[in-house]
């Protein structure tokens, strides 16, 4: 049952096309606008007229109004836990670790043609007008989609792989249609629908990733697909003990540590698109290279390469969302937790080096202060200069007016000085 938050009639954007019926605050709760209508300017200036401020609209309209918004406040990364490890197993987290035994782990085979070689770079442009109110629209299809294939295997259901082959196809061909967008989107989670919101995130934020290492179009799939049920885990272990205001306790830690373990079990079909390798990368994707992660506590040489990038991927996409016990992290200072734990041993320095390629140090959709006092937002990343992406400017405050799209790479006299909060974060 979809949960509605009070919004100002201002934040509606015009153009959207929303999912649930927009209903009045109090009152008679009067249903203002029905489901799948587009709201114009005519309808916004009509309720104002009218004396309604506010609207009761759905969590999955806020997070299509919010695409693209970085909802991170915080300066400050909460410290990493102290993670223990399952005990739980199955038949197939047998084979897999069979497999680790064997150190198999470390090649992830032949490699095709690069992925990024389908990609046209060097754009300095806004992204194309209409991409980020079609992208949110159709990325939460996709998020429903999910969510639905994560509530089946309550049931007892595997899941389904062409499924997530689809899904995962369609965010490939966003990363071609425009790379620097779809990362923005990627680093711009809204804190509802856990863990599907999360898992896609993550996935789409994998998969840029992925690319910047040089992957081929197989292993970017099956990334993908290892990515995109990493979390399905979560529901067949009980959510609620995670959704407290407060910070998780002893208890949580170790039935946390049981998730990845409890996701393979639906993974336990015979069809062979679904790899070892994407496996691996769902039930690895909580480890850390100097073994303080999850389930089960391994090594750098016993994690398997797809399942390092997930890893910088899960940890930057969850330090961005908000959750319930703290405020979602800027991404500039997500950046620089996962460098100061690159630094420590517990991240890949290649996935790590592929974040900052596709993200830049402050990253895409974020915004910044500027040495003339100006505020921006970074629009797209210079893979060979992470402190100088192309940024848009505004005159003033006034975000209405078209912005000036600067790449600093090409000019010496405006420089970063420093990120601020997203001005429209939920």
């Amino acid at each position: 049952m979809a949960r509605f938050t009070s919004l100002p009639i201002q934040q509606l954007p015009v153009g959207s096309i929303l999912r649930a019926p927009i209903n009045e605050i109090g009152g008679t709760n009067t249903k203002l606008l029905a489901e799948g209508t587009e709201i114009t300017a005519a309808f916004l200036e009509k309720l104002i007229t009218r004396g309604i401020a506010r609207v009761a609209i759905s969590d999955g309209d806020m997070a299509s109004i919010n695409a693209f918004r970085p909802q991170g406040k915080s300066r400050h990364p909460a410290p990493s836990h102290l993670y223990r490890q399952s005990i739980s197993f199955n038949d197939v987290s047998k084979k897999i670790d069979q497999i680790v035994h064997s150190g198999k782990v470390s090649t992830p085979g032949e490699s095709g043609d690069p992925f990024s070689r389908k990609i046209e770079k060097g754009s300095t442009r806004s992204y194309e007008r209409g991409l980020e109110e079609q992208w949110s629209y159709e990325s939460e299809e996709q998020i429903l989609s999910l969510g639905n294939l994560f509530e089946a295997t309550l049931d007892g259901q595997s899941v389904d792989v062409q499924f997530l082959k689809k899904q995962c196809e369609i965010i490939l061909q966003r990363i071609c249609i425009d790379q620097d967008a779809f990362v923005c989107f990627a680093a711009s989670p809204f804190p509802s629908g856990y863990p599907s919101r999360h898992a896609y995130h993550t996935t789409c934020m994998a998969l840029a990733i992925g690319v910047e290492c040089g992957l081929d179009d197989e292993h970017l799939l099956q990334l993908g697909m290892g990515s995109l049920i990493h979390d399905v885990g979560m529901g067949l272990i009980g959510l609620k003990q995670f959704e407290s205001p407060t910070t998780i306790l002893a208890k949580g830690l170790k039935n946390l540590a049981d998730h990845p373990v409890a996701a393979l079990k639906v993974t336990d079909f015979r069809e062979e698109e679904f790899t070892d390798a994407a496996r691996l990368v769902t039930y690895q994707i909580h480890e850390r290279l100097d073994g303080s992660g999850y389930p089960r506590g391994r090594l750098s040489h016993q994690i398997h390469p797809l399942a390092k990038i997930a890893a910088v991927a899960d940890a930057f996409v969850g330090m961005l969302t908000p959750r319930p016990h703290r405020m979602g992290v800027q991404g500039y200072y997500a950046v620089k937790k996962i460098l100061d734990e690159t630094r420590e041993g517990k991240y890949d320095p290649k996935a790590v080096r592929g974040l900052l390629k596709a993200t830049s140090l402050f990253p895409i959709g974020s915004y910044v202060k500027l040495t003339n006092e100006k505020h921006a937002r970074v629009i797209r990343s210079n893979p060979s200069e992470y402190t100088k992406p192309t940024i848009e400017v505004w005159n003033g405050d006034d975000q209405e007016t078209e912005p000036t799209v600067i790449d600093l790479c090409s000019q010496d006299t405006i420089a970063i000085t420093g990120a601020i909060a997203c001005p429209k974060a939920a």
